[in-house]
């Protein structure tokens, strides 16, 4: 698969009740044409064209353009993301986007949530608690090396991992002070802050390598992650 491409596609489209939608499409320099998950193929004047009908639909979150003439093209719509997009066949010079607008947007259920290992939690798009927010691709990884750790977290509401503690705990510190402690250890994975008395525990490992000790429903204790590369 090709390295994607940065170029962005910005588009605003007015859906029915005249509600104003923004989107970014990024293009993932693809010069094949996805075979399943099909939402819609039509003919369309240009890339604009094709991500305004793929933007006008709740559902349609990748879609294909292919030139074939001067005057327009095919455009194919595709209701699954990135990596769950399945069989490809070759498409020399079509170009292929996908939406960025997943990450923390308000959702009811799962379906919803339409990047590889996101689920709605808490009303907002996650991955999946233990996976990786992989910045550079957009989606969520089940492991990261340790040189590709970023400084930057994904939290789970009313959520902490027991245990694998790294040291004692901080007393009386805030959420940044807890980011930079965790930042500071290249043990640090994950974190747990309770908002109530300002403490902050330092983790070894994730929801996903230790699922027994996650638990759910814990007022006032929010469970950061590091992000991946």
């Amino acid at each position: 698969m090709a390295t994607a491409l940065v170029i962005l596609l910005s588009l605003a489209v007015i859906c029915e009740g005249g509600q104003l939608r923004h989107f970014l499409w990024e293009n993932i320099g693809l010069d094949v044409m996805f075979t399943s998950n099909l939402k819609f193929s039509l003919t369309a004047k240009s890339v604009t064209h094709c991500a305004r009908h793929c933007s006008s639909m709740e559902d349609c979150v990748t879609f294909t353009f292919t030139r074939q003439t001067v005057m327009y093209g095919e455009c194919r719509g595709h209701f699954s993301y990135m990596t769950s997009l399945g069989p490809t066949s070759p498409s020399p010079g079509s170009k292929t986007f996908r939406t960025r607008d997943w990450r923390n947007k308000s959702c009811a259920n799962n379906p919803e949530c339409f990047a590889l290992n996101s689920e709605c939690y808490a009303g907002v798009c996650l991955c999946i608690p233990g996976y990786y927010y992989s910045e550079s691709n957009n989606y969520c990884v089940p492991e990261c090396e340790a040189a590709d750790l970023r400084g930057n977290y994904m939290m789970v509401p009313e959520a902490s991992l027991y245990g694998n503690e790294i040291g004692v705990s901080l007393t009386g510190v805030t959420v940044e002070d807890c980011k930079a402690a965790c930042n500071q250890n290249p043990r640090c994975l994950t974190f747990d802050y309770r908002s109530s008395d300002a403490q902050c525990w330092l983790k070894r490992k994730t929801a996903l390598t230790d699922p027994a000790s996650v638990h759910f429903g814990t007022v006032n204790v929010y469970m950061y992650q590091k992000h991946c590369a």
